[in-house]
């Protein structure tokens, strides 16, 4: 059964990604769209406890073509083991040299299988944008912010 969680969110989710154990590093930016910049599509949460991946539909994204991205939640221990009691309890994202966000306000849907995912969403301009997700299982709730330029010039 779905369920549909209304969320507000204020920017976008990557233009990239599969399941990526990579480990997601902070990046310095000029606001600029930097094109030779690979950006982290999986990271761990502030607190250690979950790592989380997304992709999105389509890939590559399209400047305002409307798209969705799915997260994963993993255990922040053993990246090869899902966890499905925690959900994604809100997604964020904004153009902080900007100071906005997307003109779109998606739902999270929660899609049965330990996955979530948040649409419609839509690049309205090309740049730098960061995107904070809560994830929450019992009474831990951590946060993981993917950072991202998007759709070139």
């Amino acid at each position: 059964m779905k369920h549909l969680v209304p969320v507000f969110f204020l920017g976008c989710v990557a233009c990239n990604g599969d399941k990526d154990h990579g480990q997601q590093t902070g990046m310095q930016h000029t606001g600029e769209v930097d094109t030779a910049v690979s950006y982290e599509t999986a990271g761990l949460t502030d607190g250690g406890t979950f790592w989380v991946t997304y992709t999105t539909d389509p890939t590559p994204i399209g400047q305002s073509e409307t798209f969705s991205a799915t997260f994963t939640i993993w255990n922040g221990a053993d990246e090869t083991l899902q966890v499905t009691d925690a959900t994604v309890s809100s997604v964020d994202a904004s153009m902080p040299d900007h100071g906005h966000g997307m003109n779109v306000v998606p739902e999270i849907t929660d899609n049965g299988d330990g996955t979530f995912t948040a649409s419609p969403m839509n690049f309205h301009m090309s740049g730098y944008w960061t995107v904070p997700a809560e994830i929450t299982r019992d009474t831990t709730v951590e946060t993981i912010t993917f950072e991202l330029s998007c759709c070139g010039s």
